[in-house]
């Protein structure tokens, strides 16, 4: 009796301890799986979290593509002038040929993004118009593409300025004086996002001073319907920005933007003597000094200013808007 007794409490303590040395020495999750993840703490000692996951269940098909955002520039037609030849240029592309003509590709990245910003809104403000490559009346255009002019492009795709729901007249120049003209004081139209704002850092850009000397000879028949005079010049109007509004020329008053354009001055922020028989012009900025200077951006990127800062500043009132392709 005594050995059936032993024979049974040995058959339980098997059945007991057959499971426990069997099961597993981590827990069995179902449908989890433990995942380990190395965080640092405060940057000095390093340790380990448990976290648990669910595993992906497999549905037999593989899980849906992310859709594809389709891009405005690349999208968006317009017609460009180009050596003479007139062709239909996607926005992406025109925009690749304006940076290159337009801006060194040396800029900062905020600065280069800001002139893409600007040259699209440009263009979205007539998209109908024919563009050309004649930076006298349109924007400088040239197929020498770099990648960090063609990344500004991409990186802000259908990006554009915008005052009363409608793109605005984003024009931009090269340098300022120091401080950036009304519109009205250069070409007579209201912009309420056009207005003079101080721009600083230009002082060392390429252009910012210049001289340009002219023979009298030339002067005077550049001048038509001016007399010739010994001393010519009398009562100078400054904008507020500095730049010559009017001047007296033998008593005849003439505008600054119209001696900027007979002499090929670089702006109108000039003085005019008449030094050794000869017409001397010494110009401060480079440009027609409304909207933007493109050295200013990049002196604003320089200082740490973001492309939409940069032109929030030089656009006043203007806000950003993103445009989305017609589907």
């Amino acid at each position: 009796m005594k050995q059936i007794i032993l024979v049974s409490l040995a058959l339980m303590l098997v059945l007991f301890l057959f499971p426990l040395a069997v099961m597993p020495d981590e827990p069995l999750l179902s449908g989890l799986a433990l995942v380990e993840t190395d965080e640092l703490d405060d940057g000095d000692s390093e340790h380990t979290s448990d976290y648990i996951v669910p595993f992906a269940e497999d549905s037999g098909t593989p899980p849906p593509e992310p859709e594809e955002t389709l891009s405005f520039d690349a999208n968006t037609y317009v017609t460009v002038i180009v050596n003479d030849e007139m062709t239909e240029l996607s926005l992406k592309d025109y925009l690749r040929g304006v940076m290159a003509g337009e801006v060194p590709a040396s800029f900062p990245e905020e600065a280069l993004k800001a002139q893409a910003v600007a040259a699209r809104t440009y263009i979205m403000r007539n998209p109908a118009a024919t563009f050309i490559d004649d930076p006298s009346t349109c924007m400088a255009y040239s197929d020498k593409y770099d990648p960090r002019l063609d990344a500004a492009v991409e990186n802000t795709d259908g990006e554009v300025l915008m005052y009363d729901g409608e793109p605005i007249l984003a024009v931009f120049f090269s340098t300022s004086s120091g401080k950036t003209e009304n519109a009205a004081d250069v070409w007579g139209g209201e912009y309420p996002y056009l207005v003079a704002v101080d721009s600083i850092g230009e002082d060392d850009s390429p252009g910012r001073h210049a001289s340009i000397t002219v023979d009298l000879s030339d002067f005077w028949a550049a001048l038509d319907g001016v007399a010739p005079s010994e001393t010519p010049f009398g009562t100078v109007a400054r904008t507020p920005s500095g730049g010559v509004s009017s001047i007296e020329i033998s008593g005849v008053e003439v505008k600054g933007t119209e001696l900027r354009a007979l002499f090929g001055l670089n702006s109108t922020n000039f003085t005019v003597a008449i030094i050794n028989g000869k017409v001397v012009f010494e110009t401060v900025g480079y440009g027609h000094g409304v909207g933007m200077p493109q050295y200013g951006a990049c002196a604003m990127a320089l200082e740490g200013a973001g492309y939409e800062e940069i032109l929030r500043h030089y656009y006043t009132g203007a806000e950003m808007a993103k445009l989305s392709p017609v589907s």
